[in-house]
């Protein structure tokens, strides 16, 4: 298991609907530091879609430096909005 929780347990479904419907791309919105947007990146790269994430601002601590650094390397490409910081 590359990353768990609730997150992906939901994206398990939407996961397997993307694929569905045909698509080859997700777009995914969330905070610099989300759980979401981590967990997105991750499962969709390893599932073959190309993942794209809309950053919104968020204060910088020590765990949200943690949960950027976890997705460094994952088939996204993130698109910071404004001070991605806070």
């Amino acid at each position: 298991m590359l990353y768990g929780g609730n997150k992906v347990r939901k994206l398990e479904y939407l996961l397997a609907d993307a694929r569905a419907r045909g698509a080859t791309r997700l777009v995914t919105i969330g905070a610099v530091g989300s759980h979401h947007v981590l967990a997105t990146t991750l499962y969709g790269g390893r599932e073959g879609f190309r993942v794209e994430a809309a950053l919104v601002p968020q204060p910088r601590t020590e765990h949200v430096v943690e949960v950027v650094r976890a997705g460094w390397g994952t088939a996204s490409t993130r698109c910071p909005s404004g001070d991605t910081w806070g």
